[in-house]
């Protein structure tokens, strides 16, 4: 007789360290970067210019309605063991093992595809990346299949302990300046002593390039509203 029971992200610990059989894939993303370098992007004030952070996972929370996953022409019993809106670990008692299974975010092989997977790596799989499952397939060699019905999710964060983010905050133009604010963040929080808001010279009817600590961003067009830039260089 299979037994499933429902475990918030609290018991994510335990369970890893508790079980003997744990996820055949393991997924933390050492460093990811928005914008992506060399990529034309805009931002009113108050946004953030770049954002850099690493060393996060993450979990997903199905928004789809259980009931509704019944139409989606992948109905594995291990996905609709956890209700909407919760991100859970589905833990499984059957005659034969025990197996424990979970909804931690992951990438496609060799792409940048979204997915999520159970222990004997039946995935679904977003394509599009925009927080709707639309296949599955058996990873890392199988066929991928088109669902019936997208499987609608929500990207959660877990912060570890050696988490990190820079972000860059557009702080908007005054005459012919603009401002930044650079901000640093250790697991998610703030070090007031390494913010640092500085104001830049625009050249006049010409590109302008701005940076600190190796980041680098050419300034296109700037206004009391937004300002339209390219990321050239990473911080060092």
């Amino acid at each position: 007789m299979k037994k499933i029971v429902i475990i918030g992200m609290l018991g994510l610990a335990f369970l890893s360290t508790g079980c003997t059989k744990t996820p055949a894939l393991t997924y933390i993303e050492k460093a990811n970067s928005i914008p992506k370098l060399n990529t034309l992007s805009t931002r009113e004030v108050g946004e953030n210019l770049y954002l850099k952070q690493g060393n996060m996972s993450y979990y997903v929370e199905l928004t789809t309605p259980p009931e509704e996953l019944k139409s989606t022409s992948f109905n594995p019993w291990w996905l609709l063991g956890g209700p909407a809106g919760l991100g859970v670990m589905l833990l499984t008692s059957d005659s034969n093992e025990d197996k424990l299974k979970s909804l931690t975010l992951r990438n496609w092989k060799n792409t940048n595809w979204n997915m999520i997977c159970n222990q004997d790596n039946d995935c679904l799989v977003d394509k599009n990346n925009d927080n709707h499952f639309t296949h599955s397939g058996n990873y890392p060699d199988g066929e991928l299949n088109k669902l019936e019905k997208s499987i609608a999710y929500v990207k959660k964060s877990i912060i570890h302990p050696d988490s990190f983010k820079y972000v860059a905050l557009y702080q908007g133009k005054v005459g012919n300046k603009i401002k930044v604010s650079y901000r640093e963040f250790i697991e998610n929080m703030a070090r007031p002593s390494f913010t640092q808001d500085i104001e830049y010279d625009l050249k006049p009817n010409e590109l302008t390039t701005i940076g600190f600590k190796g980041l680098r961003i050419d300034v296109i067009e700037a206004t009391n509203l937004q300002v339209t830039y390219k990321v050239t260089k990473d911080y060092k």
